[in-house]
């Protein structure tokens, strides 16, 4: 093999360690601690070795000989050609290879711009650039805060000239330097220091703002289009695969990728960016300018950094892999959710709402254990964080005391450690670890966004093996219509081990219709999925007009067939008109006629018998009436035909048995119902034997004929060869060959269910259609919800208070030591100093285990929450009467939206962040308190400015609620197109599609368009495309207008504690000047004001919405409150005997329930809660006696299957009573446990077997 790479995976510490020469390639991994079951990967990589394997694609002759740097997956790619699991081999199609890096867990940080335009990515670039700049201003503000602190000491001192020289203050008309000045000029240029520091402070504070209102505008809007564009890839790209992908990816669940994961990277790549790219610049920045100001000084305290930088490192990692688990749990928990919601009336019917809700809750069990792991992790890296500041302060009060006090010896032009450059050095090198402490947070943010990227990604990077949309391919002038198949091999991926084709072969000559008949799974509907090219087979070939379907362009093949599928009434009407009107080249009709009732059969039948004329049909049918006329009728039988010819030559080979007429083909059934008590392995031989008396290859079509008049199993029926008979009236010619898919018409006259398939993924629309009518909760009912973790509450309350406390603290004890340098004796100045050290590193000790503990509390109060209002949501959900899910907004898509997406964002607010904004808060109460202590004219001065940051808050919200709901409206019409494509898809993907495609910008419209290109099919595809496309560019335009008010609110957040510094400075310094105030007072109301507003608007930055919490958590109880309208109290019970009620809509038998004792229905009427204005039963009486077998028989609609839903208690009649047995049936409740679901004798639908046979999904249920 060229250039092979073998390589092992392991799930812990990734090393990779890559060794490359002139022809090989060598790859190796170190391991830590556990160790899992090894998965092989062999992948060529180009530039290679010159082919030895005739399979290699790579074109090697201008491969270059160099190597290749793995890890850099930009620069790189790779092919994918195969993957080992326990010795098998399984195809993987060609991705970059940052798939290959995403496998082995090395994605980089980068890979989520992959697909952006360079003009997106020069706006990220530009926006990070300026994000970093923009921390410029605090640097600045600190070396102002040096100088003036300096300005304070000496001119207080009365000092005869400055200690040293004040450049940045000399810049705006302070830093005077006096010669023996008395102490009203010393006051007087203290005064001008004051005012020359405020213009300072003011103008790097103004341009800082537009630099970081700038960075998170340009960061936003590049982050909105390429979400926007991945949005638009995301559904080209799952409308891409082929179906052999939706068999086997259980898993997948659009419409968490669609929402949930998409703004988890929306989030990684926009303002948080913007936030992170600040923190860093200011965090270098400012030890760059402390390295000027002293390098000895500087490099003692950054020792600390690197043990930061590696905590950060370390957590980031764990935070990662903790979040892929947690997400990875969610998920599941919401596929299981998803499955018992799309079957929630075969769920009621039997009584299994308890046991689906209990597995549910152990599913999020997985959950809530990665997320408390995670929780402790950062805990201990937060905690370590904050003990490393602290220390760092101690460090420098202690070693700076004393480098100021060597330097006091020195003359003043010589001297470089001065008071204000002492706390220059502490301040700048503070606010750099605290920097890199607050990207502990965003750490879990971009971790979020890794893990998003690489699910979502996964999918944008595989290329199907039948690629719908690909433009290649031949593309025939005309297509005659020949089929064959030779020598075909299948086997549907989702079930490698059942063969369902086995060498089958057949030819079609072009303008003959042929039926395939047999019994289920033998393989009819299978042959004309290959037709259609849904799947390939594993061997042989498909052939049209002689060319292998492969080698044809299947946009151009699928638009010149027309098919007809298993469908409900009305949808299956609208495909025969659809396949009529498109006059196709080759009719595929599957059970085309299965769903409508006898008078409408004949007419649509007589249709296609004159649409099929002169065109290439293949029939698949159960129905005698629908093959009588076939030019052939090919008998299949375990995936082999076994029988073939003309219905009249395959009557008469019949063997032994007399013929009966085909007109009058009927039979005479001897049922009985059968224990349940049977076990699987009697019932597997009893199938296997009654297959194989019955099915022989001789007369195959005359036994089918005379055995075959209903679907059900044959453990279910005796049937003996002695039982067959003609019928003694005559039948007509639509006599059931089986009746698969007859109750298909009862589904569909059903109208008030919900189609499994559209329920699949929920619009917007559908979710929050009810906003309006739900009142948000408020902070305190949110707090009241976690009533049950009271404990952690309190204790994570506790600790978010004393982690605010220290910064107050903190303040004073700089403020404190400052004040020591006026002392005249240098041990006393030593010994404050080592003291005040200590105390640092105490308060970072206390600051560690407040951290810790806050985060490990409020994770997993945050997590008991969500999983808790996850699981009564769900119960709740399924505690409904069945009408409930027939509205809109109770689709199965917006139940699961809203399990994961509401309940997400209650614990965003009630989780981690509630911390922060508690510590926020905390840290400005005690700081406002403190200085007030200190100096209460100071203090309002502060106090002044911290209202334009609310304001500002307040602005962003107004902003941001119009463009929500603009975008929300937007969002409702893009969600809606997805839904539409993804349920349907396989009737999207046989219309046939467009090809050869690209998303382009429309300057125009200014929106993305579709573009074919040249050689392109326009198709059902494009439209669906290009509606999702116009939707997304209203919803991009929506949000435009506030990317520039959420830059301006960030900006503020991080800047107007440095407004309050200014001001605080100032005046204080007239303060000091005019009444005599204590300049460390100053310094000490400084602190306390400016570290608590910092501390607040970091709070504020990272604290979600609460008004969306509040919704999301208001309509969760909304519906965990709702009484049903069924009610759900235990009834009165009747342990009388059964009675059978059968429904016939045809000839033919269909299914049946078994009810208790006797009931009866009077003068009931009723209509489904979504068409009240629409009766469905009008005044029905019924009776049915115990023991008696009432079958109910009429047209499609006229309430059959609604009566039977009344009796399961679905939906209650809107007048009249319903009794079972002497009770009547609305106080008899279906209760949800685990002996009802087994079947024992409690409650209505404990007592009620139901064959559920309408749905064309479900098999055997009952």
């Amino acid at each position: 093999m060229c250039g092979s790479l073998i390589a092992t995976r392991k799930t812990r510490g990734r090393l990779l360690l890559i060794s490359a020469n002139l022809h090989s390639f060598a790859i190796s991994e170190a391991l830590a601690a556990r160790r899992t079951p090894h998965a092989h990967l062999r992948c060529c990589l180009s530039p290679c070795d010159p082919p030895r394997d005739p399979a290699c694609p790579h074109d090697h002759a201008s491969a270059s000989p160099s190597g290749i740097l793995l890890g850099f997956p930009q620069h790189v790619s790779a092919s994918i050609v195969g993957r080992f699991h326990n010795g098998t081999q399984e195809k993987v199609n060609a991705a970059p290879l940052a798939v290959f890096a995403q496998e082995f867990g090395v994605d980089g940080f980068g890979s989520k711009y992959k697909y952006g335009r360079w003009y997106e990515l020069a706006a990220s670039v530009a926006g990070t650039v300026l994000g970093l700049l923009s921390g410029g201003g605090l640097c600045y503000n600190l070396a102002q805060f040096g100088e003036l602190t300096t300005a304070f000491v000496d001119r207080t001192a009365n000092q005869h000239e400055l200690s040293t020289y004040l450049p940045l203050t000399t810049l705006f008309g302070g830093g005077r330097r006096l010669v023996n000045a008395s102490h009203e000029e010393n006051m007087a240029a203290l005064e001008e220091d004051a005012r020359a520091t405020c213009i300072g402070c003011f103008v790097a504070i103004i341009i800082s703002l537009v630099l970081c209102n700038t960075s998170i505008a340009l960061l936003s809007w590049s982050a909105a289009r390429q979400i926007t564009r991945i949005r638009m890839l995301f559904l080209e790209a799952v409308m891409r695969q082929d179906m052999a992908w939706f068999d086997l990816d259980t898993e997948f669940n659009l419409a968490s990728k669609m929402s949930e994961n998409l703004m988890k990277l929306k989030e990684g790549m926009g303002d948080k960016l913007g936030v992170i790219a600040n923190l860093v610049g200011t965090s270098v920045l400012c030890i760059c300018q402390s390295l000027s100001f002293g390098w000895e000084l500087t490099l003692a305290c950054i020792t600390v950094i690197p043990f930061a930088v590696a905590a950060s490192v370390i957590l980031s990692n764990y935070q990662t892999r903790s979040m892929a688990r947690e997400m990875a749990s969610y998920s599941r928990a919401g596929k299981h959710a998803e499955e018992v919601l799309k079957s929630v009336r075969t769920v009621v019917a039997f009584a299994g709402e308890r046991i689906e809700s209990d597995r549910y809750l152990a599913l999020l069990q997985p959950a809530e254990n990665a997320g408390r792991r995670r929780g402790l992790l950062t805990g201990v890296g937060t905690g370590v964080h904050w003990l490393l500041t602290y220390g760092m302060d101690g460090i420098c009060l202690a070693y700076g005391a004393r480098l100021v006090l060597a330097d006091l010896d020195r003359p003043a032009d010589h001297r470089k450690y001065v008071i204000g450059v002492l706390f220059s050095i502490l301040f700048n090198v503070y606010m750099a670890t605290q920097s890199v402490t607050f990207c502990a947070p965003l750490a879990e943010v971009f971790a979020a966004a890794r893990g998003a990227a690489g699910s979502v990604f996964a999918l944008l990077e595989r290329r199907p093996a039948i690629d719908c949309l690909a433009a290649g391919g031949a593309r025939p002038p005309r297509l005659a219509g020949d089929i064959r198949l030779h020598a075909v091999h299948f086997s549907y991926p989702s079930r490698p081990d059942v063969k369902i084709l086995q060498g089958f072969s057949l030819h079609v000559k072009a303008g003959e219709c042929v039926a395939l008949v047999g019994s289920s799974g033998c393989g009819k509907s299978t042959v004309l999925q290959l037709v259609q090219r849904l799947y390939d087979p594993q061997r042989g070939e498909v052939q049209l007009d002689g060319r292998d379907v492969s080698a044809l362009s299947l946009p151009w093949l699928r638009a010149r067939l027309g098919v007809v599928g298993q469908e409900p009434v009305q949808k299956q009407r609208i495909a025969i008109a659809r396949a009529l009107l498109r006059a196709p080249a080759v009719l595929l009709l599957d059970e085309a006629t299965s769903a409508l009732d006898p008078r409408s059969e004949r007419k649509v039948q007589a249709a296609l018998d004159r649409a099929s004329a002169g065109r290439t049909t293949l029939v698949v049918s159960h129905r005698l009436s629908t093959i009588v006329n076939a030019d052939r009728i090919i008998c299949m039988d375990r995936g082999a035909i076994v029988e073939q010819g003309t219905h009249k030559e395959l009557l008469e080979a019949k063997g032994d048995c007399t013929p009966p007429s085909p007109s009058r083909v009927t039979l005479r059934h001897h049922t009985s119902v059968r224990s349940v008590s049977h076990s699987n392995t009697n019932m597997t031989m009893l199938r296997s034997e009654t297959r194989s008396k019955l099915l022989t290859s001789s007369g195959f079509y005359y036994k089918l004929v005379t055995t075959s008049s209903d679907n059900r199993e044959p453990d279910l029926i005796e049937t003996g060869p002695e039982e067959l008979a003609p019928a003694p009236a005559p039948a007509p010619a639509h006599t059931l060959l089986s009746a698969r898919g007859e109750a298909e018409e009862r589904a569909s006259a059903r109208s008030s269910a919900c189609s499994a398939g559209s329920a699949a993924l929920a619009t917007l629309a559908d979710i929050y259609d009810e906003d309006e009518e739900v009142r948000p909760l408020s902070e305190w009912q949110l707090l009241r919800l976690n009533a049950p973790e009271w404990a952690a509450l309190v204790v994570g309350a506790a600790a978010a208070v004393v982690q605010g406390a220290c910064f107050p603290v903190m303040a004073w004890l700089v403020g404190e030591a400052a004040g020591i340098f006026v002392l005249r004796e240098r041990a006393e100045v030593l010994r404050r100093a080592d003291l005040f050290a200590g105390m640092c590193v105490l308060v970072g000790a206390v600051a560690a285990l407040a951290m810790f503990l806050q985060n490990a509390t409020f994770t997993h109060s945050g997590l008991r929450l969500t999983n808790r209002l996850r699981h009564q949501y769900f119960s709740a959900i399924l505690r409904q009467e069945v009408g409930f899910f027939d509205k809109a907004s109770n689709r199965v898509g917006a139940v699961c939206a809203r399990l994961s997406g509401d309940a997400a964002e209650v614990q965003a607010a009630t989780g981690l962040r509630l911390g922060l904004v508690l510590q926020g808060v905390s840290s400005m109460l005690i700081g406002v308190v403190m200085a007030f202590c200190y100096g209460w004219k100071l203090t309002l001065v502060g106090l002044a400015i911290l209202p334009l940051m609310f304001a500002s808050i307040f602005l962003e919200r107004l902003v941001s609620q119009s463009a929500q709901r603009l975008e929300r409206a937007a969002m409702e019409d893009a969600t809606a197109v997805a839904t539409e494509a993804i349920v349907s898809i396989r009737t999207v993907q046989s219309l046939g599609g467009g090809s050869g495609g690209t998303w382009v910008w429309d300057v125009r419209s200014g929106m993305w368009t579709w573009d074919m290109g040249r050689g392109g099919v326009a198709g059902v595809e494009r439209v669906f495309l290009q509606r999702f496309s116009e939707a997304l560019g209203r919803a991009q335009a929506a949000v435009a207008p506030g990317m520039w008010w959420r830059g301006l609110v960030l900006g503020l957040d991080l800047y107007v504690p440095f407004m309050i510094f200014c001001s605080v400075m100032v005046y204080g310094a007239i303060l000091v000047a005019r009444e005599g105030f204590a300049y460390n007072n100053v310094m000490l109301v400084n602190g306390a004001l400016m570290y608590g507003a910092y501390m607040l608007g970091q709070a504020l930055v990272m604290a979600p919405g609460f008004d969306a919490a509040r919704t999301c958590c208001a309509r969760i109880l909304a519906v965990v409150h709702r009484e049903p309208k069924v009610k759900t109290e235990d009834g009165v019970k009747d342990d009388k005997n059964w009675v059978m009620i059968k429904i016939e809509a045809r000839s033919g038998r269909g299914p049946f329930c078994v009810a208790t004792g006797s009931f009866g229905i009077k003068d009931v009427e009723f209509s489904y809660p979504t068409r009240p204005h629409q009766r469905i039963l009008k005044g029905v009486n019924l009776k049915v006696e115990a023991g008696q077998t009432v079958a109910l028989v009429g047209s499609s609609g006229c309430g059959k299957s609604t009566i039977l839903q009344l009796l399961q208690r679905y939906y209650d009649p809107d007048s009249g009573t319903i009794v079972s047995g002497k009770p009547n049936i609305d106080r008899t409740f279906p209760p949800s446990c685990p002996t009802a679901a087994r079947g024992a004798s409690r409650g209505m639908r404990g007592r009620v077997g139901v064959h559920v046979s309408g749905r064309p999904d479900v098999r055997v249920s009952g």
